[in-house]
């Protein structure tokens, strides 16, 4: 039976929360495009990570997608949180000391244990309330208190919506199946000035059975991802069991064809990646770009380097321009 893109994707998703890694490999293996693209600004930045076979790390708190992994509880799993945050609070703020009752006082005035009220609303009003009383203060009658907060940050939940610290601490690149997709060079390529850069996909499941990195598709859709009932139990702390909140975005971005390059706990914001095979420079794409911090004798130098890495390296450098006949690049090859 041959399985359709959405079908194996889905398997793949079981696969992950099964912590089946042999069943993860073997459909990545089917659905794993041969060529991704990376679409970027023309800045020193980023030519020389590329002119050193790197590509830059993110974390996805900082991309431009306020939703980016996130994940919201199936209704007995939030629940269950409700429940114990009530439990929580009450536990570690059980103290006679002055300003812990009060930030007890003003939480529970505030309706934090209504079951009503939102769990984002709930961080916010921990979390103002504790400025509020805590500041920059850091003398002695406020040991107490902060030894509180800092329980209470700790419960998982309260300190991250998106299931868990251990997203803000992975980092992502991000590329697409796409070329020259013309809405990724306005968004991503600085208005069609900057670059695309074509990466070969053949080495990465052995990068991956390296425990280099993970990889994975994005899924569009108009619904966040939910996790499921294990997100209560153990699993929680399993790195496959957690990774399909990385991959759903909403579906307003399905022109992207995006596919994820992830690192969990990372604290390195770049990777060795020499798997460049084409730089593609967009329409606009000039010697000198006006919008970058770089002289122009460094940003000069700097492109020099870049064919220099490209000659010595057998990557093509391929200048795209406009078609006057039909909405499709002509590409005119440099090197």
């Amino acid at each position: 039976m041959i399985l359709d893109t959405e079908e194996r994707e889905k398997l793949l998703i079981q696969s992950l929360k099964n912590l089946d890694y042999h069943s993860y490999i073997n459909i990545l293996s089917e659905i794993l495009p041969k060529k991704i693209y990376r679409y970027f600004d023309h800045s020193n930045k980023k030519l020389e990570l590329l002119i050193n076979n790197c590509i830059q790390l993110s974390s996805p708190l900082e991309f431009n997608d306020p939703y980016d992994s996130l994940a919201t509880f199936e209704k007995e799993v939030e629940n269950h949180y409700y429940s114990k945050i009530e439990f929580t609070i009450q536990k570690i703020l059980n103290s006679n000391d002055a300003k812990v009752q009060e930030l007890k006082e003003r939480i529970i005035k505030r309706n934090i244990l209504l079951s009503e009220v939102d769990w984002p609303d709930k961080i916010k009003i921990l979390r103002e309330e504790q400025q509020k009383l805590l500041g920059e203060n850091d003398g002695p009658e406020y040991i107490e208190l902060r030894s509180c907060i800092y329980r209470l940050n700790w419960f998982h939940g309260f300190n991250n919506p998106r299931l868990g610290d251990w997203v803000s601490n992975s980092k992502i690149c991000c590329f697409s199946a796409s070329k020259n997709n013309t809405l990724m060079w306005a968004h991503y390529g600085r208005m069609n000035s900057g670059l695309c850069v074509e990466y070969d996909t053949s080495k990465i499941i052995d990068d991956i059975n390296s425990e280099k990195y993970i990889f994975l598709p994005v899924i569009y859709s108009d619904k966040v991802y939910k996790a499921d009932s294990c997100s209560a139990s153990e699993k929680t702390t399993s790195l496959f069991w957690n990774l399909p909140q990385f991959m759903y975005k909403k579906d307003d971005w399905s022109y992207e064809q995006e596919w994820r390059l992830i690192i969990p706990n990372c604290k390195g914001n770049s990777l060795f990646f020499p798997y460049a095979k084409q730089i593609f420079l967009g329409t606009n794409f000039k010697n000198y770009n006006k919008f970058s911090p770089d002289s122009e004798k460094e940003q000069a130098d700097s492109l020099i380097q870049m064919f220099d890495f490209a000659r010595n390296n057998n990557i093509n450098v391929v200048r795209l321009k406009t078609n006057s006949q039909k909405y499709e690049f002509i590409e005119e090859q440099l090197l």
